[in-house]
């Protein structure tokens, strides 16, 4: 966790090679900026660096909705003789769901059998 911090830091950090002669070319002192600009990029850096590191944190958290969806049961609602959205063949396919989500399952694809792709609306058709 300590190390992972430390990377995040020192990436930060390297937007000050950008940051810095923004800083000095917007006040009108140089090309590449004087040491105070280099000073203010660096200490906004780590400053956007230290907050930032916890909300990125919380944004890309693996969150347990997923092992959750997999936990809860699949149920077949029915098998429809249609072109399969998996391997593009008419054949007999399964509308299922698992919690909330509907799917198709295809049982002669050689590839992943399940298709989520916005399901919901291409399922519906097929429920009547």
């Amino acid at each position: 966790m300590t190390s992972r911090y430390v990377l995040y830091l020192l990436r930060w950090q390297l937007s000050s090679l950008i940051l810095a002669p923004v800083i000095g070319i917007v006040k009108g002192t140089s090309l590449l900026g004087n040491a105070s600009d280099w000073v203010s990029a660096i200490v906004a850096n780590l400053i956007g660096g230290l907050v930032f590191f916890w909300i990125d944190r919380l944004i890309f958290a693996k969150s347990g909705k997923t092992t959750e969806i997999k936990s809860q049961k699949v149920e077949v609602i029915k098998t429809v003789n249609d072109y399969c959205p998996i391997c593009g063949k008419k054949h007999d396919i399964e509308i299922c769901r698992q919690g909330n989500r509907l799917f198709y399952r295809c049982n002669n694809s050689d590839t992943d059998n399940e298709y989520y792709d916005g399901l919901l609306m291409k399922v519906n058709h097929l429920l009547k």
